[in-house]
């Protein structure tokens, strides 16, 4: 008997963003902000509260009709954000001490994923904080 993998809906996704800050794509080019606040299973139409449109207009509240989405970004929040900065500072310290560590390595010592090390020295190298061929803090 073939196994079946158990698809999650796309409704049953974006629930799972239910109270975080949410920027909705529409099909005609204009963009709302707001916090998710309920998404109807059939038809994909969502409900977001304190919003604001792309020209920064508040609206306490917004019905957006599944049919005129084109996308739904999930925006990072200020935890997230400060996470980030922390671990970019946790880099560059361990950089200053041993330019020769290897991205392993640096994960190890952080207890985080090589993938997102290397997202943070791309990071790095693009803000010209570390040298673009080594892992030397500048």
């Amino acid at each position: 008997m073939p196994r079946r993998k158990l698809e999650e809906s796309a409704a049953a996704k974006l629930k799972r963003y239910i109270n975080k800050q949410v920027e909705v794509h529409l099909i005609d080019g204009k963009t709302i902000q707001g916090i998710l606040s309920q998404v109807d299973e059939e038809f994909l139409n969502i409900f977001l509260e304190e919003a604001k449109d792309g020209q920064g207009r508040y609206l306490p509240a917004v019905f957006v009709s599944g049919g005129s989405i084109s996308y739904v970004s999930v925006l990072p929040s200020t935890e997230d954000i400060t996470r980030q900065e922390n671990l970019e500072e946790k880099v560059l310290e361990l950089l200053r001490g041993n330019s020769d560590l290897t991205i392993s390595e640096i994960a190890k010592l952080l207890n985080e994923t090589p993938s997102k090390i290397r997202s943070v020295i791309s990071k790095l190298r693009r803000s010209g904080l570390i040298d673009s061929r080594s892992f030397k803090v500048r």
